[in-house]
């Protein structure tokens, strides 16, 4: 190879690496400040990230309650109602977030679901309190044999009786987000 073609290809991999170097570091301030939707290149386009941030957050949120019910009557196998409580657990914290985005509180007071209660509309909060009251606030407990009780497997713990109460609730939950977020 030429010294020439050598120098060419050494600066334009040195512009590349750079190139893709500022683009990470521009997306990892982002992420580690807690702007963990959106790239620097938006903010610069002047995106309201409150409202982007909500219908994305409610969008999870709907997608993970929507799998939860395919969990109730899946098409081979056995029903796995703990997963159900599990997915309508974290539908409705995903709610909530977006709620808080919405309502333009881009610092979110907590990350369980009885902190992200704290601003939200009394009947929200009063749906969100009961389905906790019901399925518990640990969503570890629906996951892990040692965080659920009484020495049972989740599995054990939450039969179809809970899964079918915590589908509702979180269905009752979302619906009330929803009319608040994209009212006409």
């Amino acid at each position: 190879m030429h010294l020439h073609t050598k120098l060419i290809l050494t600066e334009l991999i040195f512009f590349f690496t750079n190139l893709i170097d500022r683009r990470y570091r521009s997306f990892s301030r982002d992420y580690y400040m807690g702007d963990r939707s959106s790239p620097s290149s938006a903010r610069r386009r002047g995106t309201d990230f409150t409202q982007m941030d909500a219908s994305l957050w409610f969008t999870q949120a709907k997608a993970d309650l929507e799998s939860a019910n395919n969990d109730m009557h899946p098409l081979t196998g056995k029903p796995a109602y703990e997963w159900v409580c599990y997915k309508c657990y974290r539908a409705v914290e995903k709610a909530l977030r977006a709620y808080h985005y919405f309502k333009g509180n881009g610092k979110l007071p907590a990350s369980d679901i009885h902190g992200l209660l704290l601003g939200v509309d009394t009947n929200i909060r009063d749906i969100a309190f009961r389905f906790c009251n019901f399925i518990g606030n640990e969503a570890n407990s629906m996951q892990y044999p040692g965080i659920a009780r009484f020495g049972k497997t989740p599995n054990e713990v939450f039969p179809l009786t809970k899964a079918e109460q915590a589908l509702e609730y979180g269905k009752e939950l979302l619906k009330l987000v929803e009319d608040i977020i994209y009212a006409s």
